[in-house]
C-alpha cells in the first residue's frame, strides 16, 4: 500500500494560554520537532516567535529551531510559514514576507516553502450570526511569484494551500503550464468552529474554509481529476479525528496533517501523531519516512550556499 505522508503542524497561532503544551520559543519548537521526528512524523510545519519585517531576523529564529533537528535527522522535511503578523499594519514588501525561505533553504534547513496562492477573509461570526472578528489573509500575485522563484532558485518543494476553490483554479492552471514548483504537495484545508481560538462548543462559526465533509473533498478531487498532484487534507479549528476527512483521504490515496496549529485543544502534538499512526495502521497504509516522502513528492535537490 502507498505510504502516507503525515504532517505535524506544531504551533501555528495557538497560544500558551490556550494550550500550555504548544511550543513558542525556538528552543521549545526545536525540542518538539525532535520529538515528532523521533516518533515518525513525515513532515513538520512551524511558526516562529520573531515578529520583524526583516527576513534575515525571521530566518535566524527559524534556524535556531531547525539546526538541531537537521543535525539529528538530516533527511527531515521542515517548512516555515510566511512572515506575516495577522492583522498587522505593516508595509507590504514581498521580500520581507517570503525572503526567509531563501535563507533557510540555502543553509539546508528546509525542503519546502509555504505557497498560499490567494486571498481569504479568515474570521468568525458573532453570537448574532453576523461577521464578528477576523482579518484578510492577503497573498498577492507578487508574493506568489516570488515564492515560486525562490523554490526554483534554491531547490525547494512547495507546501501548497487550498482555502477555497478559487485557489485551486490557480494551482491547476500553473500545474498545467508547468509553473507550479517541483515537489509540490497540495493541502486541502477544511474549517471547524474555532478558527480563531473560540471554544468549539460555542455557536460561533468560522467564515472561511469548506466544512470537513465528504462532499467538500469530492469537489476538490473532481477539480484535480487527471492531474498528477500529491494531495493532503487538514481541518483547522477542530479535531480531524472527529470528522470523516482523514479516513476519506486515506481511502482515496491522499495524506493528512495533525497538530496543535489545527486542533488547539489537543493534549499535545505527540498524541495527535500517535492517533494518526493508529488510523493509518487500521486503514492498511504505512507511514512514510522523510526519505520516502521526499521521493513521493519528487522534492528537488537543494542548492546550498
Amino acid at each position: 500500500m502507498k505510504p502516507v505522508i503525515i504532517e505535524v503542524a506544531v504551533n501555528g497561532v495557538t497560544t500558551s494560554e490556550r494550550n500550555p503544551a504548544v511550543p513558542i520559543l525556538a528552543s521549545e519548537v526545536s525540542e518538539e520537532i525532535l520529538t515528532c521526528m523521533d516518533a515518525g512524523a513525515s513532515v513538520v510545519h512551524s511558526h516562529c516567535a520573531a515578529k520583524s519585517p526583516d527576513a534575515l531576523e525571521v530566518a535566524e529564529d527559524y534556524a535556531q529551531a531547525y539546526r538541531p533537528v537537521m543535525r539529528a535527522f538530516p533527511d527531515a522535511i521542515l517548512y516555515p510559514t510566511l512572515n506575516t503578523v495577522f492583522g498587522a499594519n505593516v508595509a507590504y514588501i514581498p521580500e520581507s514576507k517570503c525572503g526567509h525561505f531563501r535563507q533557510l533553504g540555502h543553509e539546508g534547513l528546509i525542503r519546502m516553502a509555504l505557497y498560499d496562492p490567494g486571498i481569504a477573509y479568515i474570521g468568525e461570526t458573532g453570537e448574532d450570526g453576523l461577521p464578528s472578528r477576523g482579518g484578510i489573509y492577503d497573498n498577492r500575485p507578487e508574493d506568489i511569484r516570488l515564492v515560486s522563484e525562490i523554490c526554483g532558485q534554491v531547490g525547494l518543494g512547495a507546501a501548497v494551500s487550498v482555502f477555497e476553490p478559487g485557489w485551486l483554479h490557480t494551482i491547476c492552471a500553473s500545474f498545467q503550464k508547468g509553473t507550479l514548483p517541483k515537489g509540490s504537495r497540495v493541502n486541502f484545508y477544511f474549517g471547524g468552529n474555532s478558527l480563531l481560538g473560540t471554544s468549539p462548543n460555542s455557536d460561533i462559526r468560522g467564515t472561511c474554509f469548506p466544512p470537513p465533509i465528504r462532499e467538500a473533498l469530492d469537489l476538490y478531487l473532481a477539480m484535480i481529476d487527471g492531474l498528477d498532484l500529491v494531495w493532503s487534507v487538514g481541518v483547522l479549528g477542530q479535531d480531524i479525528f472527529e470528522t470523516p476527512i482523514a479516513e476519506l483521504a486515506l481511502e482515496r490515496g491522499g495524506n493528512f496533517r495533525v497538530g496543535l496549529e489545527d486542533n488547539m485543544d489537543a493534549a499535545n502534538n505527540l498524541s495527535e501523531l500517535e492517533k494518526a499512526k493508529v488510523l493509518c495502521d487500521q486503514m492498511g497504509r504505512p507511514v512514510a519516512t522523510p526519505a520516502q516522502s521526499a521521493e513521493i513528492l519528487g522534492l528537488p535537490r537543494l542548492i546550498k550556499t
